[in-house]
């Protein structure tokens, strides 16, 4: 069965985080279509997704590392997909521990009464928060945000915070235009 994605990903960005042993945060931005749902009818929308996805190469490199971590997160493995530590790891040499990771996650999201349906072949491990809308007012608060904590980044993470205020204003103006013209020719 070939599966469709409905969402048209106009943005993605996966960040760098290694305090994150076998997932990858990431953040996606897409155009969602118009749908019927049990609560309604919902407008094409902009979704703005944050989360993290399962990463094969990661888990590989923790899992044969000799981290003083290992233990605490393994633990906290076991607790996530109700299993023991030991079918963790059992799990992880067989190539199970996605899978098991996805049925515990399904099984948290029923329990909240949400539906879930798996596509085993298909899946792909995913945590996320989401915010849809399809209002530019809505959008324009977000994008002043991400410009308040760029800010706040050049400022507490810089060596030279006037040098880089500077040149990020600079890139900003030269490039707005740009980004925009993108947005909406595509």
């Amino acid at each position: 069965m070939k599966i469709k994605r409905l969402r048209k990903i106009i943005f993605e960005k996966i960040f760098d985080d290694d305090t994150l042993k076998i997932y990858d945060p990431y953040m996606q931005i897409s155009v969602i279509p118009a749908k019927k749902t049990f609560s309604g009818r919902h407008n094409k929308k902009i979704m703005f997704s944050y989360g993290m996805r399962y990463n094969d190469e990661k888990a590989r490199q923790f899992f044969a590392s000799e981290s003083p971590l290992k233990e605490q997160i393994i633990k906290r493995l076991a607790q996530q997909a109700n299993i023991t530590q030991e079918n963790v790891i059992r799990a992880y040499k067989t190539g199970a521990l996605k899978d098991i990771l996805i049925e515990a996650v399904a099984l948290q999201v029923r329990a909240l009464g949400i539906p879930v349906i798996l596509l085993k072949k298909k899946a792909s491990f995913e945590i996320y928060q989401f915010v849809k809308t399809s209002d530019p007012n809505e959008i324009m608060q977000m994008i002043y945000g991400i410009l308040i904590s760029l800010g706040t980044s050049i400022k507490e993470f810089s060596d030279n915070p006037n040098e880089e205020k500077i040149y990020y204003n600079v890139l900003l103006k030269k490039n707005i235009d740009k980004f925009i013209n993108k947005g909406f020719e595509k």
